[in-house]
């Protein structure tokens, strides 16, 4: 995740930086109201979470969190619980208990040893791990896994759709396409369905009733969506909603409407301050299938004080007449890319059509570029982009001849012709979609907006549900 990042603080400095000096003439008012992080007084209780030395239970997994911010602790330390009576009841019924497992099994979804030691803790047997879990990530790869259990005469298979760790496979979710479900995350679809086939048939689990648990975070909810649709439709499996557990994560949308049908038994857990469920838009016409679960609080930094003194959202910069509070930017930040370009439709993404074939290849070509890039490396694009901004601004052969010297001495040996042709497509986001986003909106939000996508944030909001 960490690499993902250095592309999300990347890509805002090069687009919106290069374009701020232009905009400020445009009518757009901004007023600051920070958030009440910086006034908080730190007591010398301790957190909710963390009041004393925990001994684990036989029905508890103990979990470290990812963390964006390290300001009191060096990760976030949390207990979730196992029940078969989770598998045992209604499941179109939204169970937080089976959601907080659900979470505590796609967060560590990237690592083979715990994902199994997790699997054996709760007695699920024959677990499986796709080939792509041994190979580097790339955006053609998928990491997923499987699970069994025995509950009375039914079956349980776990699937858990990698959300973590996977690298340059992050450029996926932007392979929309231009019609269908997403592109990037439809493809790999079919393979899933045929491993867990065979997964089944080959050890015989089709002769009892079959239960599915999905889980996945992030692309992985995403991809676990689509494939609770997929199974559910499937008339090998005779799955109907009764026989569906699946819970996603700030997943972003990938099905046609005509596929994302409300099925009551598929819960996917939203925080609404959150940037990546919103995409792809639903402008675009892609949706999730189920039920939305939002889980954002407005008391959001007294939850994470309660619960955790090292968790301190970013300051909250109020901009007037484009956004009121801090679960509103994501969709502002919406809002504004998607709006349309008037001088020239080649300049626009307000329509998928219009992304896929103006701007799809150059955000694919900058995320898998950005997470080979080591941060040596970044730091030198970036501060040659500093050092000639005024040169570049709004011209792609000054950005080209910035770029490319750095990305040849540094093994980095793309077509010249390549590189030419996104540094004309950046020129060209830079003159359309993000000239409306204001330098303001992204520099002073960012942090915010980022870490309103991390598993320790999104948890606490979760147990609070």
């Amino acid at each position: 995740m960490k690499n993902n990042l250095k592309l999300l603080t990347f890509i805002p400095f090069l687009l919106v930086s290069l374009s701020c000096s232009t905009s400020s003439n445009q009518s757009f008012s901004s007023e600051q109201k920070t958030g009440e992080s910086e006034s908080l007084s730190f007591d010398d209780t301790l957190p909710e979470e963390c009041e004393e030395e925990h001994t684990l239970e036989d029905d508890e997994y103990r979990l470290v969190l990812p963390t964006y911010q390290n300001l009191n602790r060096r990760y976030y330390e949390v207990y979730i619980k196992y029940n078969d009576n989770y598998f045992t009841a209604d499941s179109t019924k939204f169970n937080k208990d089976l959601a907080l497992l659900s979470y505590g099994q796609s967060i560590i979804s990237e690592f083979v040893s715990e994902e199994t030691t997790f699997y054996q803790r709760f007695g699920f047997d024959n677990p499986f791990f796709c080939s792509d879990y041994r190979i580097i990530p790339n955006p053609d790869t998928l990491g997923y896994n499987f699970a069994h259990k025995t509950i009375g005469e039914e079956n349980i298979i776990a699937i858990c759709i990698r959300g973590f760790g996977y690298g340059q496979e992050w450029a996926n979710n932007f392979m929309l396409g231009d019609e269908g479900n997403h592109e990037g995350f439809n493809s790999r679809i079919n393979e899933v369905m045929t491993s867990l086939t065979s997964y089944v048939n080959n050890a015989s689990y089709s002769n009892k009733d079959i239960k599915f648990w999905i889980t996945g975070y992030s692309r992985g909810g995403a991809i676990a969506n689509m494939l609770a649709q997929r199974i559910l439709k499937d008339e090998f499996y005779g799955v109907d909603e009764s026989k569906m557990y699946a819970y996603t994560f700030e997943a972003p949308r990938g099905l046609t409407k005509e596929n994302a049908l409300p099925y009551k038994s598929v819960f996917n857990i939203v925080n609404k301050a959150d940037v990546v469920p919103m995409v792809a838009p639903q402008e675009y016409g892609l949706y999730r299938c189920g039920i939305d679960v939002e889980i954002y609080k407005d008391n959001v930094r007294e939850l994470l004080h309660r619960y955790d003194h090292g968790i301190i959202l970013p300051k909250f910069t109020y901009m007037k007449d484009w956004f009121d509070s801090e679960e509103q930017i994501a969709s502002g930040l919406m809002n504004l890319l998607l709006r349309p370009v008037d001088k020239d439709e080649s300049y626009s993404m307000h329509t998928r059509e219009l992304f896929a074939e103006n701007y799809q290849g150059t955000i694919i070509f900058l995320m898998e570029l950005f997470n080979r890039l080591s941060n040596r490396e970044l730091n030198l694009i970036i501060d040659a982009l500093k050092n000639n901004i005024i040169s570049i601004l709004f011209n792609e052969d000054a950005l080209y001849e910035t770029i490319y010297p750095i990305l040849e001495n540094n093994g980095y040996h793309y077509p010249s012709s390549d590189v030419k042709h996104h540094c004309r497509q950046i020129i060209k986001m830079i003159k359309g979609p993000a000239v409306n986003v204001k330098y303001t909106l992204l520099n002073q939000n960012l942090q915010l907006m980022i870490t309103n996508h991390y598993p320790d944030i999104n948890y606490i909001l979760l147990k609070n549900l």
